[in-house]
């Protein structure tokens, strides 16, 4: 888009997260610079950085422009935000997860990291120092929690390197797996098309047009709240 005006109306389409006085109009070149990291972002400074909770409303709307899977997570009730001055740049959600063995060995103890998601023009580290903070809210609110569990997907390219950075403990790859791929070519979680209604999942899949996409298993990360 070229004209300021409907760059303008665009930025106002995206509120509740965003801001006016948090946009500056720039030319393409210093845009694109931007993203390929080739000038300091004007947010670097972490004074201007917090971390609190919202309600999956606010998660919403920025999980669906920037996570993958766009959407929600299944069983996902404590949203975290992180915000430059007033503006919600990053969420993240836990809860018990898709898989309902997800905690065997650990009981009621344990609660996963089912989405996290920040946007692409992010300080360095943002990752990092959002889900430190946010595992300190956390551990306030959910004092019975004693672990925490996330996976990172190598078919999209993550490998878990921001759990390392916060010193969470690399425990194994799970086994491949598969989700389904929609009509309109959106990735969802094969949970989904679960059993219902007196129908199996591959009656579902078929009425839904989905279609089975095989997945390499993600690795699976463990963090000690203790």
């Amino acid at each position: 888009i070229q004209d300021p005006i409907e760059v303008y109306k665009l930025i106002k389409k995206f509120k509740p997260f965003w801001l006016e006085s948090n946009f500056i109009l720039v030319i393409d070149e210093v845009h694109r610079n931007i993203h390929s990291n080739n000038v300091s972002y004007i947010f670097s400074n972490k004074e201007l950085f917090s971390v609190k909770k919202i309600p999956y409303s606010s998660a919403k709307l920025l999980l669906s422009q920037y996570h993958y899977l766009k959407g929600t997570a299944v069983s996902t009730n404590l949203w975290y935000g992180l915000f430059i001055n007033d503006s919600l740049i990053g969420c993240c959600g836990f809860g018990r997860g898709a898989n309902k063995y997800l905690s065997t060995h650990l009981g009621d103890l344990a609660l996963e990291l089912t989405r996290l998601c920040i946007v692409d023009w992010a300080p360095k580290n943002s990752a990092s120092f959002f889900i430190a903070r946010a595992i300190n809210l956390l551990r306030k609110e959910r004092p019975d929690i004693k672990y925490l569990v996330s996976y990172a997907d190598p078919n999209v390219g993550h490998t878990g390197g921001v759990y390392k950075a916060v010193n969470w403990k690399f425990v194994g790859q799970c086994k491949k797996d598969y989700m389904y791929q929609l009509i309109d070519g959106t990735l969802v979680h094969k949970s989904r098309f679960r059993c219902k209604n007196g129908k199996t999942e591959k009656q579902l899949v078929q009425e839904a047009g989905a279609i089975k996409v095989p997945r390499d298993g993600k690795l699976k990360y463990i963090y000690e709240l203790f």
